[in-house]
């Protein structure tokens, strides 16, 4: 385990929130949750987390139910909730930001820091974008399948090493997080390929991989259309280099998207460019 004073709160300790936790955990981050329905369980048994990269099961520093239960505010507030209609995030942890915690977002959507940059203008803003495959199994179960990288940056502009510590800290726990000058243009590049196309479709064709998605008559053509119009509207708000463009390298023909492909030889599975 890694050497750090630095203390961390998860609020939605769900899969992704566990993972990151434990990530930070490892790194020798004093780590606490707030927990919801898994409560119990894992106030007995901590969070079992079978991952890729090793054992990493821990027991939070402190577990709690609800954030106004929060005595102390943290260094970092890792905010891993699904921002949804309805849910204000910036009251959700306004018990647990003191002057000098920096608020972490861990969450997809486009245009999701402003709200929080508004209520909380004098607190550092950290927005991250995570390429990870990980599930809750099991209450208080996590598997941890692959991957983890995240994109970080500070929200609007970075005004000092904030990200860059932070990082360090991931680095530490076996995570790259890589520190970026626009994590806009980040989430755009995410929403192009997994937000908007890739999950929307599985999620419709009732969980499908990318395999089938790719590989089912019509489907290259289906995702091929998606993927232009979302570049499209990305390229009209100012997010995709008209000389360079993005790429989507399926196993046998390109079409204008992220600079993503799917392995020849694992094409259910979509990475980078460069780390087939």
């Amino acid at each position: 385990m890694g050497q750090s004073n630095s203390q961390a709160l998860i609020i939605g300790a769900g899969a992704v929130g566990a993972f990151y936790g434990a990530c930070l955990n490892k790194a020798g981050v004093s780590v606490s949750a707030v927990c919801r329905s898994d409560y119990d369980s894992i106030a007995e048994h901590g969070f079992v987390i079978d991952s890729a990269l090793g054992d990493l099961s821990f027991r939070p520093a402190t577990l709690l139910r609800t954030v106004s239960e929060v005595c102390q505010p943290p260094d970092y507030l890792v905010l891993c909730v699904k921002v949804v209609d309805g849910l204000d995030r910036a009251e959700l942890i306004r018990p647990a930001v003191g002057p000098d915690t920096a608020i972490v977002l861990i969450e997809n959507g486009l245009g999701i820091e402003a709200e929080l940059a508004q209520a909380y203008p004098d607190n550092i803003l950290l927005s991250a974008v995570a390429y990870v495959a990980v599930s809750r199994v099991a209450t208080g179960e996590i598997k941890h399948f692959n991957d983890g990288r995240l994109m970080l940056g500070e929200f609007p502009v970075a005004t000092g090493e904030a990200a860059s510590k932070l990082s360090a800290l991931f680095a530490l726990g076996g995570i790259t997080a890589n520190v970026v000058e626009s994590i806009t243009r980040e989430r755009w590049r995410k929403k192009c390929v997994w937000n908007a196309v890739l999950n929307t479709v599985s999620v419709v064709a009732d969980g499908a991989d990318t395999k089938t998605m790719v590989t089912a008559p019509g489907g290259e053509a289906l995702l091929r259309e998606m993927l232009r119009e979302v570049c499209v509207v990305a390229a009209e708000a100012g997010y995709v280099s008209t000389h360079r463009g993005w790429t989507l390298f399926t196993a046998s023909s390109t079409c204008a998207c992220d600079s993503v492909k799917i392995s020849r030889s694992r094409p259910d599975r979509i990475v980078p460019r460069g780390e087939v």
